[in-house]
């Protein structure tokens, strides 16, 4: 907004402008009318000067006054009611010069914005921030410039009732004063213009002042950061004309007289910064209490402008499902851009026209052997219809493609059902599908109680469902839609569907083409296949200026061409993300080579992501998180992730702040999956970001040993609760190759459902297991104390017990010794393998192996690493 006309007339003024980062590159035109390249130094300048500022402040107060008269203006304590079954917009606007408001920015854009966008969303409230940092094309007018950033505080005005989310950052600039030619005369009609004003205190009268909008805030920034900035990094910081400095003291001191409990004066420090042996950078850090109170004041101003706005976790468990479904597909829908066409030629075969046009390849062609095992020819007939599955690669947008789907179709008055997988914590259990889909199909509802009864008894939903299905087909079942989005995904098989639905019903699937098991599956069914393909040019461009749009932004045309020149760009997932890199981006003026530098895969730009993420972070609890979340294999639990990235050690967790910012840095990459009711636990959302943490942090054998070993040691010593992890203890130990570590565990681990499994999985690994002929061996005994006890020593023996598992063993074999190993145990006096003690005559046990357990009778079962 303001700020980009600010950095417009600042870069003009002097062609040794330190910028904040790189925008459309206008250095080369001429300064704008009405800007002071003279700075006046005179007595009677200052004079001038004060006679000036005062008439532009007697303007505004007469504006204020007229406006008071003309309309009511909510007070503070007056809220508006909302929807609270719908969705609210939040659109924060964020005002200031330019050049020394860059290090604020950052913080807003990577802290503070991420978190408060997640606690809106948890009140149903989309969070907008208008950011203008860039986004003005380098072709645009100074009229249009100046008119594209009120407009988009009109948008703010508009979603709140004239009560906009204001944001702006006061320092010791004043910014761009415009003549009045540069201001077209709609502009200054409708805005009640006020000559010889900076853009950013026009935004500043818009935004709240003429009106006392309550939910406007004013941060001003001490001036006390001077004393330590170098001369050459003080012109960014500090205004010099003796004008715009009077303009700045009154602004303040109005402000702070008509906004007592909404202006907030805010601390710094500097950081110096040397780049390749250029002039040192100034960075402003310390802005840990702006970004609290930033966070605080607008918290605060949402809720009491959007109450009521109901958590939908509150609701019981089926709404709440159905509720994350349709979060979801709202959400995914919106990032639709470019596929009108697709969804077209699906909505037209939800309504019962013929399958879209094959597309298939080799690959996917209906099997025609008669001998398959469906037997199902894929053809419809009057009473059946075959699935039709849509298929494509990960990151081609084949979510977003059902959600749009499902939205128009739901527009145009289709009954539909839909879930998609990882939508909400169980989405990935099949059950839960069943369920939710028998109830949308069940005709009687009066057997809703006996549905309800098997909701956790996956077998009974089942043949439920076949049973169903099979009644449909012959009554008159009203025409339906069903799609399931991330069938490869499912916690279980397959067994559940059929490989036709009644002719009323469509049924639309989709999975990703990398999923093997998944296809071979689908194969079997026989369905119809439809590839999805890549974007088109036209659907590039539209997708990345719509994206862009979302946040004011816009590149130009060369820069747009690179973008899309990239072999990558037809995947939107791969778009998607250079779209975001660019958005965060801080440094305008190397755009153009951030998007030469974008790699020509998936996995190569998530390795850049990873890097930049990891670089700015300051707490090194991204890099841990990213690793951590790499070696667990199947995900973490919240709890878990608090402990890990704090001190357990000392029972001191993760503050929740930093955790928060981690989190939501990467919210885009990580989903929360639980299976079978299970702990909810955070996983990747994608197999690609996976490997890519690998290539990029974990680049050694000994880098995953270092966080197996990290992970291991926290469930066994700091989880509290070491019986419940005992499966993952026993794989990190494994995975690090620390089998002392892993034997110890065993012999001392309680005995619990899970360590059965375990012992029975991992220890026959450390066995000696050499082959003992005929009589050769010495087999093994313990005495009678060693068999008595439960819980202590080796494997808590007892005479009945096996020695590898630890279950009870009515069938059994002896354990042998090698010529080696049993060496101390034939002497005269033998002794107990588990206590060495001298064994009585009668007073001993066999060491039992079970008939389960993978140990033949003749191999040694001397542990060799003990």
């Amino acid at each position: 907004m303001g700020s980009i006309i600010t950095r417009k007339t600042e870069e003009t003024k002097s062609s040794t402008a330190v910028h904040g980062g790189e925008g459309p590159n206008i250095s080369s035109r001429s300064a704008p009318h009405g800007t002071n390249t003279k700075e006046p130094d005179l007595e009677s300048d200052k004079i001038s000067s004060q006679e000036q500022v005062a008439g532009c402040w007697e303007e505004i107060d007469r504006q204020c006054e007229r406006l008071e008269k003309m309309c009511y203006c909510p007070s503070a304590d007056q809220t508006l009611q909302s929807d609270v079954t719908g969705w609210k917009t939040a659109r924060i606007f964020v005002s200031s010069t330019f050049r020394d408001f860059h290090s604020e920015r950052e913080v807003l854009v990577k802290k503070v914005f991420p978190e408060l966008r997640e606690w809106c969303e948890e009140r149903k409230i989309h969070l907008v921030e208008c950011d203008l940092r860039w986004g003005i094309p380098s072709d645009s007018t100074t009229a249009a410039t100046i008119a594209t950033c009120l407009e988009e505080l009109d948008r703010c005005h508009s979603e709140t009732e004239g009560k906009p989310f204001f944001l702006n950052l006061l320092g010791e600039r004043y910014g761009w004063i415009p003549s009045l030619s540069d201001v077209p005369e709609a502009v200054q009609e409708k805005y009640l213009w006020v000559p010889n004003t900076s853009i950013t205190c026009m935004e500043v009268l818009y935004g709240g002042y003429r009106t006392k909008n309550p939910n406007a805030a004013f941060f001003i920034r001490e001036k006390d950061f001077l004393a330590d900035l170098p001369e050459q990094c003080a012109d960014a910081y500090y205004e010099k004309g003796v004008l715009p400095r009077e303009h700045l003291k009154v602004l303040k001191e109005n402000l702070n007289k008509r906004f007592p409990n909404q202006t907030f004066h805010y601390s710094c420090e500097v950081s110096l910064e040397n780049e390749h042996g250029t002039r040192p950078k100034a960075k402003l850090t310390g802005l840990e209490d702006f970004a609290t109170q930033v966070l605080y004041f607008y918290k605060n101003a949402i809720e009491k402008t959007f109450p009521n706005q109901r958590d939908i976790k509150t609701l019981p468990s089926d709404e709440y499902e159905d509720a994350m479904q349709k979060k979801y597909v709202e959400q995914k829908s919106e990032g639709l851009i470019g596929r009108e066409e697709e969804v077209q030629v699906l909505l037209a075969y939800a309504k019962g026209g013929p399958y879209p046009a094959d597309n298939t390849c080799g690959d996917f062609e209906n099997a025609k052997d008669e001998e398959s095992k469906s037997g199902i020819e894929g053809q419809s007939s009057d009473t059946e219809t075959p699935i039709l599955c849509i298929c494509s690669q990960a990151g081609c947008g084949k979510t977003s493609l059902m959600a749009g789907l499902v939205q128009k179709a739901s527009e145009e008055g289709l009954n539909v059902f839909y879930h998609f997988v990882g939508s909400s914590p169980y989405s990935n259990d099949h059950a839960l599908l069943l369920y939710r889909l028998i109830c949308k199909l069940e005709p009687d509802k009066e057997s809703m109680d006996k549905i309800k009864g098997m909701k956790e008894n996956e077998t009974a939903l089942a043949n439920y469902f076949e049973n169903l299905l099979l009644k449909l087909r012959d009554s008159e079942q009203p025409p339906m839609l069903i799609v399931i989005d991330g069938l490869d995904e499912f916690s279980h098989g397959l067994d559940w569907l059929p490989a036709n639905f009644p002719s009323k019903i469509r049924c639309i699937l989709a999975t990703r083409k990398e999923n093997l098991p998944t296809i071979a599956r689908l194969k079997a069914l026989r369905p119809k296949w439809w590839l999805l393909p890549g974007l088109t040019e036209n659907a590039k461009s539209s997708y990345v200026e719509q994206y862009l749009k979302r946040y004011s932004k816009v590149l130009d045309s060369t820069q747009m061409k690179l973008l899309l020149a990239n072999p990558l760009a037809n995947c939107p997932l791969w778009l998607t993300i250079a779209c975001e890199e660019l958005r965060v981006f801080g440094n305008f003026k190397k755009i153009t080579t951030k998007i030469q530098k974008f790699p020509d895969s998936l996995s190569g730009l998530l390795k850049q992501v990873i890097t930049r993420l990891v670089e700015e972070d300051e707490t090194n609890c991204m890099k841990k998180f990213l690793c951590l979340m790499k070696v667990s294999g199947t995900g973490l639990p919240e709890y878990a992730l608090l402990s890990l990235l704090g001190n357990a050690a000392h029972g001191q967790p993760i503050p929740l702040m930093v955790w928060a910012n981690v989190r939501r840095q990467l919210k885009p990459f990580l989903r929360c999956v639980s299976c079978n009711s299970a702990v909810e636990r955070v996983v990747f959302f994608h197999k690609t970001f996976c490997e890519a943490v690998q290539e990029q942090l974990i680049t050694s054998e000994k880098d995953a040993a270092y966080w197996h070993l990290y992970l291991a040691d926290y469930y066994e010593n700091f989880s509290g609760q070491p019986e419940m992890h005992t499966i993952e203890i026993a794989k990190h130990y494994s995975k690090a190759g620390a089998e002392d570590k892993l034997i110890a565990f065993f012999q001392n681990a309680r005995h619990n459902s899970q360590l059965t499994h375990v012992r029975r999985m991992y220890l026959p690994r450390y066995l000696c297991r050499l082959p003992v002929p005929g009589e050769t061996g010495v087999k093994v005994e313990i005495c009678i104390f060693c068999s008595s006890k439960m819980g202590q020593s080796y494997f808590g023996q007892r005479k009945d017990a096996c020695f590898i598992c630890g279950q009870f063993a009515p069938m059994y074999k002896q354990g042998v010794l090698c010529q080696k190993h049993g060496f101390p145990f034939k002497q005269p006096n033998k002794k107990c393998y588990l206590c060495n003690g001298v064994l009585l005559e009668g007073k001993t046990n066999p060491v039992k192996i079970c008939n389960f357990c993978p140990v033949t009778t003749n191999t040694c079962i001397a542990l060799k690493h003990v």
